[in-house]
């Protein structure tokens, strides 16, 4: 890969995933390069992060679930998934974010959340790379005490969360591209994201949607 970019010899890199990402922060072209399809802050790279940013989260769940008071974000500190502003602190749902030091302790506050701090009036986004054994007894859990489980990761669809927040590809091309052209390049969240449903949960917490509703979900698991 490394003689086709000397001999081309690009202005601008876009590296999407983490094998792409990994490779060309190792090369001399990182100072060049736009990240997309990997988490990371403002201090890190350049480019679109996966992290969520707060008022489009609000603004899906103030129209999908509008009975969820409050959603508790667990995060890793080195997995940051919510980028916030001021508007986090006083939205509806209000956002909460728990942090966690290492992937422990944020799997013990994770478990304290579904134990005893969460009710069936809130949802706890959970980390992305949450290991599958924690995940699956998270979901049983959460499952048993009515309390709706949210992500980031699509693949958590079939681990009983009830919906996931993704990017949407079309839209995060558009933003890399208009971000190439550029003369200071930058660092943004994703603009628009993609939702999907986990429908069986949904009717387990006696959640119900309209057609047309279900219809904007980019993914309906039935």
């Amino acid at each position: 890969v490394k003689p086709s970019i000397d001999r081309l010899h690009p202005d601008i890199i876009i590296a999407l995933g983490n094998q792409a990402a990994e490779f060309i922060k190792q090369s001399p072209y990182r100072s060049r390069a736009l990240f997309g399809l990997i988490y990371f802050n403002p201090t890190e790279n350049h480019g679109i992060s996966l992290t969520l940013d707060s008022q489009i989260l609000t603004s899906h769940l103030q129209r999908l679930t509008p009975r969820i008071r409050q959603v508790f974000i667990v995060e890793n500190s080195s997995h940051l998934i919510l980028q916030q502003d001021f508007s986090a602190t006083i939205s509806k749902p209000l956002l909460t974010v728990r942090t966690g030091n290492d992937m422990k302790t944020t799997m013990r506050i994770l478990g304290q959340l579904l134990e005893h701090g969460a009710t069936p009036e809130d949802a706890i986004l959970i980390p992305a790379n949450i290991p599958k054994d924690i995940l699956y007894e998270a979901s049983n859990i959460a499952w048993r005490k009515n309390i709706a489980l949210l992500s980031t990761n699509l693949s958590h669809l079939d681990y009983g969360v009830l919906m996931t927040f993704n990017p949407n590809l079309l839209a995060l091309g558009e933003q890399l591209g208009n971000m190439a052209n550029q003369q200071t390049v930058t660092y943004e969240p994703m603009k628009k994201v993609d939702v999907a449903l986990n429908q069986r949960v949904a009717q387990h917490l006696d959640m119900h949607f309209d057609p047309s509703v279900l219809s904007a979900f980019s993914l309906v698991l039935e």
